[in-house]
């Protein structure tokens, strides 16, 4: 008989039920007594990574022009910051609170797609009408698509083997 082996250790136990897949969404940063988000913390460094360009292109214009006051090129990066911060990070105060971009983006669609018409998922051309080109209806085979020549009868024009209401 073979014997059982035991083996002693902790216990595992999976823990996104209560920790959630975006668990790293909520977590918060303290840099110097302020509190970050992962969201924000990646929306400030990377407008400062992008500021840094425009910042030494303004601080070479600066100090061509007046070299005391070069280090206030070091205004650009905070102005990028604050401008991505608002547009990116904020939420609009009304409606479905999307942040502040998607809003824009949503308002710019928006106005777009008033001058479209949709049936199902398909756009429908807008229709041209014109009154120098002649229009047309199509009719059923068998019958007549133009008027009848003058001094036909009626008879003559219905020839295709169906009673008419004028043969009596």
């Amino acid at each position: 008989m073979p014997s059982e082996t035991t083996t002693s250790g902790p216990a595992a136990y999976d823990l996104t039920a209560f920790t959630g897949r975006k668990k790293n969404a909520e977590r918060v940063f303290f840099v110097r007594n302020y509190e970050l988000n992962l969201f924000t913390s990646y929306v400030v460094g990377g407008s400062v990574v992008a500021s840094l360009p425009v910042t030494g292109a303004v601080y070479v214009l600066i100090s061509l022009f007046a070299p005391a006051y070069a280090l206030g090129a070091l205004v650009v990066p905070v102005i990028f910051v604050l401008a991505r911060l608002t547009l990116i990070d904020q939420r609009s105060k009304r409606g479905l609170q999307l942040r502040n971009y998607r809003a824009l983006l949503d308002r710019r669609s928006a106005a777009a797609e008033k001058t479209s018409l949709y049936l199902g998922a398909s756009p429908i051309e807008k229709p041209q009408v014109s009154f120098f080109v002649p229009q047309y209806v199509l009719a059923a085979s068998g019958t007549p698509l133009s008027s009848p020549a003058v001094g036909t009868s009626v008879t003559e024009v219905a020839d295709n083997g169906k009673a008419s209401i004028l043969d009596a």
